[in-house]
């Protein structure tokens, strides 16, 4: 019987130029590396020029967007990509780094509720806006820069700024928050930040004062590509075995052609001959990719046959 249950999934909207990070390798084959890269990535400073948005052919109507949201093709630019090899691409949700200002931290009017207190000012390229963070993640780094499996999810952000309190219990806090939206302090509600009910007392942690963390969005899963630059694939390689070709006897160049009739391989037939008998002991089929010769296009040569 059906238990009334309904499940979907969303594209999510991604901004390349805010919303997400970009990493490549590289390495010559699978068992050298690149003396540039090593064992490790570089950051493309761009990634609006590696995810180029996809646009729907025939709208039917010019109010609806002609542009695919949340689907983008990959671009490799050849400034970057140009070199025969493997490249392994990671397309990750864009990471702010920072550290915390107060932790954990209370607001005035609910001090039950826990929290963890930044400057907006310390996360460089971060967009302040009141509840603009929920859904983002935090991660935590240990204080050798590695980071911790321990994360927790945003639920509410917004600007405050600190208030002193008088306490008569000296072991509490003297500064909870209050939202002021002219602050350049954040504070941001997490999940898990509560105990369990069997536990009441064992708070888990959100973080401490001077802790690394990072801020990124969840709007998709990271992907990790590789692309691998070869000099022939599968079409070429159909060409060599079955297209046209043309044997100049005069100079002894065999050219073959593409569907389109252009040049796609050139090798140069040489003899090698005994020199007291001369008798022919090789046939030497010498490559012409970096010397092509150019006369012996598909026109000149089939003209008239």
């Amino acid at each position: 019987m059906a238990v009334g249950l309904v499940g979907t999934k969303t594209i999510a909207v991604v901004d390349p130029a805010i919303d997400v990070d970009v990493y490549y390798s590289y390495r010559p084959t699978r068992n050298s590396i690149d003396n540039t890269f090593g064992n490790g990535f570089m950051k493309h400073p761009n990634p609006v020029e590696m995810l180029q948005t996809v646009n729907v052919q025939g709208t039917a109507t010019s109010s609806v967007s002609s542009t695919l949201n949340g689907v983008y093709n990959l671009n490799l630019p050849l400034t970057i990509f140009s070199n025969k090899g493997i490249y392994t691409i990671l397309i990750a949700p864009k990471e702010i780094y920072g550290t915390i200002t107060d932790s954990p931290s209370v607001l005035t009017a609910y001090p039950s509720v826990r929290g963890v207190v930044i400057k907006a000012s310390d996360f460089t390229g971060l967009v302040v806006q009141n509840q603009g963070l929920v859904g983002w993640k935090i991660s935590y780094f240990d204080e050798n820069g590695n980071k911790l499996d321990d994360f927790k999810i945003i639920t509410s952000n917004g600007l405050v700024e600190p208030v002193a309190t008088n306490l008569s219990n000296t072991s509490q806090k003297s500064i909870s928050y209050r939202y002021n939206d002219n602050s350049n302090l954040i504070f941001l509600t997490v999940s898990p930040s509560s105990a369990p009910v069997v536990r009441p007392n064992a708070l888990p942690s959100i973080g401490a004062v001077g802790q690394t963390i990072s801020l990124s969005n969840t709007k998709f899963n990271p992907i990790l590509v590789e692309v691998e630059m070869i000099d022939s694939d599968s079409s070429t390689i159909t060409d060599l075995l079955s297209s046209d070709q043309a044997l100049n006897l005069d100079n002894g160049i065999l050219t073959t052609y593409n569907i389109n009739q252009d040049i796609v391989n050139q090798v140069e037939i040489l003899q090698k001959k005994d020199s007291y008998t001369g008798r022919a002991i090789y046939e030497i089929r010498r490559n012409l990719r970096n010397t092509i010769n150019r006369n012996e296009n598909y026109q000149n040569t089939f003209s008239g046959v």
